[in-house]
């Protein structure tokens, strides 16, 4: 998330704004901003000085002070399906960023009333009403929910093909899913960049004690990066993109762009002495 924008917007108490750098950034943004338990305060840079920028105090703020919703519009269907075990926050993660990408995403869980583990925080903290509307948002999306007794039945592998791929929410409740390997103490074997399992269509997250990548230090916000790390996982994988890392690419939030133009065309080719594999779009 976009901390800098983030907190400008604070500064100026436009809560409308502020909350929309949330929800460009973040999935299911009503409940991550009132639940998040702000692990990146103990690396703020601010601890050095006074103390950290209590970002989780401001997002809750902004949550609630905030009277828009941002307008989302679905792009083309991409023709494949995804199934979900689930209604966890790892799994809702998974769902919502999928099914922004074009994906028809279906999801199973024991019971019908959604929210996994997020049933059980204080109403106080994350009000059933909030956690109702971001569930009805997914549903907007075109996201299925059905029932099944657990993720064996919701996914015989015999009827896998039905899926292009699966993603696994060991934060919910139901019997072990026996379609990938686990170790001696029964957590999922799961790659630690990628999310994914020894079955190459099944993804999984949403675990505590995991490989260092995937370690939660018992955290909502670990459950969610799990969820969107398979989202996007997946969503290479059904694109038969690389699942390598990406190259650096990143802008530095703290550089200045008042000098870069929107829109410049490249240079000719050969004159460039950017990768040819970088966007163009932003040049001095």
């Amino acid at each position: 998330m976009n901390v800098r924008a983030f907190l400008g917007y604070m500064r100026k108490k436009d809560m409308d704004r502020a909350f929309k750098v949330i929800e460009n950034a973040l999935p299911l943004p009503d409940t991550l901003a009132r639940i998040c338990d702000h692990p990146c305060e103990a690396s703020c840079i601010r601890n050095h000085l006074d103390a950290p920028v209590a970002i989780g105090d401001l997002e809750r703020i902004c949550a609630a002070g905030r009277t828009r919703r941002k307008k989302r519009f679905l792009p083309s269907a991409k023709g494949r399906t995804v199934g979900i075990w689930g209604s966890g926050l790892s799994s809702l993660t998974t769902a919502w960023d999928l099914s922004l990408k074009g994906y028809t995403v279906v999801a199973f869980d024991r019971t019908d009333r959604l929210g996994g583990n997020l049933r059980r925080m204080s109403g106080a903290v994350l009000p059933p009403e909030i956690l109702a509307q971001e569930i009805q948002a997914l549903k907007g999306f075109g996201v299925e929910f059905k029932t099944a007794d657990s993720p064996d039945t919701a996914f015989p592998l015999q009827a896998g093909r039905s899926f292009d791929a699966l993603y696994i929410g060991e934060d919910s409740p139901g019997d072990p899913f026996t379609g990938f390997n686990r170790d001696n103490t029964g957590r999922p074997l799961v790659d630690g960049f990628s999310g994914g399992t020894s079955h190459p269509r099944i993804f999984a997250g949403g675990f505590l004690e995991t490989d260092p990548f995937l370690a939660t230090r018992f955290h909502p916000v670990a459950f969610a990066a799990q969820g969107r790390k398979a989202a996007t996982s997946i969503d290479r994988f059904l694109s038969k993109v690389s699942p390598t890392r990406p190259g650096k690419g990143r802008i530095d939030l703290n550089k200045p762009v008042d000098r870069y133009q929107r829109g410049t065309p490249p240079p000719p080719a050969g004159s460039c002495r950017r990768s040819r594999h970088r966007c163009h779009d932003l040049r001095p």
